[in-house]
């Protein structure tokens, strides 16, 4: 799985939040994208700076390719969408069909685990604000393999994390501690090599990091009407010194 930037119109972020915010929704948004989603000749998506915002999603090869594949048909049709008009419309039909056929509500656990101090801190570099546990969380259902790397917490200076998710999270660890043959124990050490498995993998592919490229992006762009560009380089390197 990779991250992807949109454009998402502010008036369905909080609808999105909501589809990815448990396992079982995003089970159903996926199917929804695979399976069922049929684009229109028309997407009502207005999309000027105004109106959307950036954000990122975490998708397989077969999503993103499937939203490649309606780009193309639609091309073929002498429709032209981009991959943000494309989600975006995606977003709205499924909130309609979830409207008629609400999604069951995920079973949801909690517990506090100990962690090495300064965890939470380096994690927060790599994502959006309010992202970590549901971000973890996918990781675990969606990515995650052991590593075989149980360090010992009893020489580590430690925080806390408390996490509070779907049960599905939980069993998983469970299932990885069993297969391990951890007894007391387990799934704190299945959570906490998760948790490295995960900082690693924020390193190479950062939400944070994405969005911030592509926002940098387009305000240099703009800059670049109105300043010249060897002034530009140079604000630029006054803030890399």
């Amino acid at each position: 799985m990779k991250n992807y930037s949109f454009k998402l119109s502010l008036n369905l972020l909080k609808s999105l939040k909501v589809i990815t915010s448990n396992h079982i929704g995003r089970t159903a948004f996926r199917n929804y994208l695979l399976y069922e989603y049929e684009l229109a000749k028309e997407i009502d998506v207005n999309l000027d700076e105004s109106t959307y915002t950036f954000y990122t999603l975490r998708l397989r090869d077969v999503e993103i390719n499937k939203i490649n594949l309606i780009i193309s048909k639609a091309k073929q049709n002498g429709l032209n969408f981009d991959r943000s008009q494309v989600l975006n419309d995606i977003i709205s039909k499924f909130n309609k069909t979830i409207k008629n056929n609400p999604l069951s509500k995920p079973e949801i656990h909690k517990q506090r685990f100990s962690i090495p101090a300064g965890t939470k801190e380096r994690l927060g570099n790599f994502l959006l604000d309010g992202t970590l546990i549901n971000e973890l969380s996918s990781f675990i259902l969606d990515e995650y393999k052991p590593t075989n790397e149980f360090s010992s917490m009893r020489s580590q200076d430690q925080e806390d994390i408390f996490v509070v998710t779907d049960k599905e999270v939980f069993d998983k660890l469970d299932e990885y501690a069993a297969s391990f043959g951890f007894q007391k124990g387990g799934r704190a050490k299945l959570f906490r090599n998760a948790l490295l498995n995960f900082e690693e993998k924020l390193a190479e592919d950062s939400p944070k990091k994405l969005i911030l490229s592509q926002e940098l992006e387009r305000i240099i762009l703009e800059f670049k009407k109105i300043e010249e560009i060897d002034k530009i380089k140079n604000m630029i390197n006054n803030y890399l010194d």
